[in-house]
């Protein structure tokens, strides 16, 4: 299957969940936000969510401020 990240192509094999897209794109999951098709997943559903063809990930990373 085909899905962006950060608005980058990336293709995965169909059964692939979240964490593998993350791998794929060598982020760290824990260190980050991250949403799908705009919505944000819990850290604790990043293994059991699914992926589908198409899907919009972004990976936000915190900010620091004062």
């Amino acid at each position: 299957m085909n899905i962006q990240i950060n608005n980058q192509p990336l293709s995965l094999p169909d059964e692939a969940r979240l964490t593998d897209a993350l791998v794929s794109f060598s982020a760290t999951p824990l260190l980050y936000a991250i949403a799908i098709n705009g919505e944000f997943v819990p850290r604790a559903q990043y293994s059991a969510r699914a992926l589908k063809q198409g899907d919009r990930i972004d990976i936000i990373k915190p900010v620091a401020g004062g």
